[in-house]
C-alpha cells in the first residue's frame, strides 16, 4: 500500500524527491552546507572503522548520536529542538492497543447469526515489520512496503506490546514554548489529556518527530528487531499528535513521524502515519553508510527532517496551542 497522497507529498517536501545531487546538498541552507558536508565525511570515516572492527550496538548508537544527531540539531534546531538518548521507557498510555479477541471474532465472517458481540470494522495488526531488506547499492533505495500495526483505541493496561524506549529521540524543546504554552502543556501532561512529553522521566522534550532504533553487527541485534521497536515508537508519537488534534480540531490532518532503524552500516529511513484508523510504517529509503554517496544522502535527509522539525512542524504545533488559548480567552 502506498502512503496517502497528502502524506507522500509532505514527505517529499521534507526530504526531497528521488535522489538529490549530493554535491549540491539540495535543501540545505547555503551557509550550512559546509558543516553538513563535514558531518557526513566524519561519519563516513567512523562507520568504516566500526564496520571493520565489527562493533556492537553501543558503539554504533554513540557514533550516530554524537557524530550526526547532536551536530545537526545544534545547526538547525538551535534552542527550538531537544535530543534525548535516555534509556528510560515511554508512557505506557501512548501505546496502540492490539485488537482483542472480541475484535477478532466480531470481524470474522460467520454463517449464522452472532449474538452478544457488537460488530466492528475489520482490523489489521502486525508489528513484525516484515520488510524485505536488501543490500543498498552506492545509490540509496526507495521502497513502499507498508505495515499496518493496529487500530486506534483506548490504551489497555494488559497491552502486550513492548513499551518504547528509543535509542535516540528528537523533539521540540520545552524552552521553545512560551510560558503560557508551557503551563498548558504541563496541565495536560498532569491530567494525561495530552502526553506531549512521552518519557516517564521528563527531559523537556515534547512532541517527538524523529526516533532511532540502532543495532550493531553482533548476533543479538538485527534490522527486524530495530523495525519492530521503531513501529511501536512511531505509533506512540503519532498518538501524541492525535491527542492534540482531539483537543484542537484545526490541527493539520496530515501527520507524519520519521524513524531510523539501523543494523551496523545499514541505515533505513521509515515514515509513520495513519490510514483508515490503522497505523502504518513505510520504509522510505535505505543506505549503506560505509559508501560515500550513501552516507552523504543519509546525513542530508536527516538534516532536512531536523530543519523541518524546528520550523514547519514546530510552527503548526505552536499555532494549534495558541488557537486553543484564544478559545479559552474568548470563553471567559
Amino acid at each position: 500500500m502506498e502512503p496517502p497522497t497528502d502524506t507522500d507529498e509532505l514527505c517529499r517536501r521534507i526530504i526531497g524527491d528521488a535522489y538529490d545531487n549530493t554535491r549540491e546538498l539540495s535543501g540545505v541552507p547555503v551557509e550550512l552546507k559546509e558543516q553538513v558536508r563535514n558531518t557526513a565525511s566524519d561519519y563516513l570515516d567512523r562507520c568504516k572503522e566500526l564496520a571493520r572492527d565489527a562493533k556492537g550496538e553501543a558503539e554504533w548508537k554513540s557514533a550516530l548520536l554524537e557524530g550526526v544527531f547532536r551536530p545537526l540539531v545544534k545547526l538547525f534546531g538551535q534552542d527550538r529542538l531537544a535530543t534525548s538518548a535516555s534509556d528510560k521507557p515511554w508512557r505506557t498510555e501512548l501505546k496502540p492497543r492490539p485488537p482483542s479477541l472480541r475484535d477478532l471474532l466480531s470481524s470474522t465472517p460467520r454463517l449464522g447469526v452472532t449474538s452478544g458481540i457488537p460488530a466492528t470494522a475489520s482490523t489489521s495488526f502486525d508489528l513484525t515489520g516484515r520488510f524485505t531488506s536488501t543490500e543498498p547499492s552506492e545509490t540509496a533505495t526507495e521502497t513502499s512496503e507498508t505495515t499496518a500495526v493496529s487500530t486506534i483505541e483506548d490504551p489497555d493496561p494488559s497491552n502486550p506490546l513492548t513499551t518504547p524506549k528509543p535509542d535516540i529521540v528528537v523533539g521540540l524543546a520545552r524552552r521553545s514554548f512560551s510560558e503560557v504554552h508551557q503551563a498548558l502543556l504541563g496541565e495536560w501532561q498532569d491530567k494525561a489529556k495530552l502526553l506531549s512529553e512521552p518519557q516517564l522521566v521528563q527531559h523537556g522534550l515534547h512532541f517527538p518527530f524523529l526516533l532511532v532504533e540502532a543495532k550493531g553487527l553482533a548476533t543479538s541485534g538485527n534490522m527486524m528487531g530495530a523495525e519492530n521497536q521503531a513501529a511501536v515508537g512511531g505509533a506512540c508519537a503519532i498518538n501524541i499528535l492525535r491527542a492534540l488534534q482531539n483537543l484542537e480540531r484545526h490541527f493539520p490532518l496530515a501527520h507524519i513521524i520519521f524513524s531510523v532503524s539501523t543494523e551496523g552500516p545499514l541505515h533505513q529511513l521509515n515514515i509513520h502515519y495513519i490510514v483508515g484508523g490503522q497505523y502504518h510504517m513505510t520504509v522510505r529509503r535505505a543506505w549503506r553508510t560505509t559508501l560515500g554517496r550513501d552516507c552523504t544522502e543519509f546525513v542530508v535527509a536527516l538534516a532536512r527532517i531536523i530543519q523541518w522539525g524546528g520550523d514547519q512542524y514546530r510552527d503548526e504545533i505552536t499555532a494549534s496551542l495558541q488557537r486553543y488559548v484564544g478559545h479559552l480567552q474568548v470563553s471567559f
